[in-house]
């Protein structure tokens, strides 16, 4: 289950989401920067993992309702709130797509609102 919801007011502006299980919540990677020496080493610089690097893939039934509060928060809106099993996020909104019965939803996560 995830719920998105808009960033100011809106009593229209939530969804909550039945996420399937080939959705994906994005990948847990490290900035780390390799560059190869002269003398036939490495010198490798690790600036740590940071959530804004993941992009969560969102697909989930299409039905009316869930594609009508979907399309009008992205229509709506560049940002929003996204709550799932492993965090709050505030996200952008980068596109929806409708495939026969499914919808499918790019999110580009930019932090991470609650501690761990």
């Amino acid at each position: 289950m995830i719920v998105l919801s808009s960033l100011t007011f809106d009593p229209l502006g939530f969804v909550e989401i039945d996420a399937t299980s080939a959705s994906d919540p994005g990948e847990l990677r490290r900035r780390i920067a390799r560059v190869a020496t002269l003398d036939g080493g490495v010198a490798l610089n690790n600036f740590g993992m940071t959530d804004a690097d993941r992009t969560a893939i969102v697909r989930f039934p299409r039905t009316p309702e869930s594609f009508y509060a979907t399309n009008r928060l992205f229509r709506l809106y560049a940002f929003a709130v996204m709550s799932a099993r492993d965090g709050v996020y505030r996200v952008a909104l980068s596109s929806l797509s409708a495939n026969g019965d499914e919808c499918i939803m790019v999110l580009l996560i930019l932090e991470k609102l609650n501690a761990d």
